[in-house]
């Protein structure tokens, strides 16, 4: 093995080829270099139980738990009605009905092919759910209140709108809708009529449904 000098001696040589070359402009100094005792073995550490790890560092050692997302919640979806055949009134019990429509005055013939059309999708009898336009409201489980005109009639002082649902004196319920006669003054097709013969055919669907709790 070369001594610490010769290797000096050889690098200081280099160098100077390498200024005289045009390649490197650097100078050696030897005083900088100071000799430095070998490095002592690490003590043993036989039989001396390691030191714990603070707290702080073994947390910061363990990669975070990040949530879980929870699994979407299926929504339930309701089964389609299914027509039921059409029943007549009880003869036993005149006057009594599952529901009753209430309206301002008579429909013309084009709202009332609205109503028969609905009521035979719902397997009902017209007789069975009576236009009412005058005269007390007879005994019912439901009244479907149809137009704005017809609520100020029936149930003067009661604000409601289209979907709304309001408790009866008699002890039944009273569902407020669109008036078929407003639905057929639409000369075509548009958003907003799509909307009312919706919303008055879910109206017909819910009485249907709670006539039957």
């Amino acid at each position: 093995m070369n001594s610490v000098a010769e290797i000096m001696d050889r690098f200081e040589a280099a160098l100077e080829l390498e200024r005289d070359l045009g390649i490197w402009v650097v100078e050696c100094d030897r005083t900088l270099l100071a000799a430095q005792a070998p490095r002592s073995a690490a003590p043993a550490t036989v039989g001396r139980p390691a030191a714990p790890k603070p707290r702080s560092a073994a947390k910061a050692s363990q990669a975070p738990v990040l949530p879980q997302p929870l699994p979407p919640i299926a929504q339930p979806v309701a089964p389609p009605l299914a027509p039921r055949k059409p029943v007549a009134p009880n003869p036993a019990a005149p006057g009594e009905y599952d529901f009753v429509f209430l309206h301002d005055g008579p429909l013309s013939p084009r709202g009332a092919e609205i109503i028969s059309k609905s009521l035979e999708k719902l397997g009902k009898a017209p007789e069975s759910a009576p236009l009412i336009t005058d005269g007390p409201i007879p005994k019912t489980k439901i009244a479907i209140v149809m137009g704005i005109k017809a609520l100020k009639k029936w149930f003067p002082g009661v604000n409601a709108g289209p979907g709304q649902w309001l408790h009866m004196d008699s002890g039944g319920e009273a569902a407020v809708t669109f008036s078929p006669e407003k639905i057929v003054r639409f000369k075509e097709m548009t958003p907003a009529l799509n909307d009312m013969k919706r919303g008055l055919w879910n109206t017909f669907k819910s009485a249907m449904q709670r006539t039957r709790r």
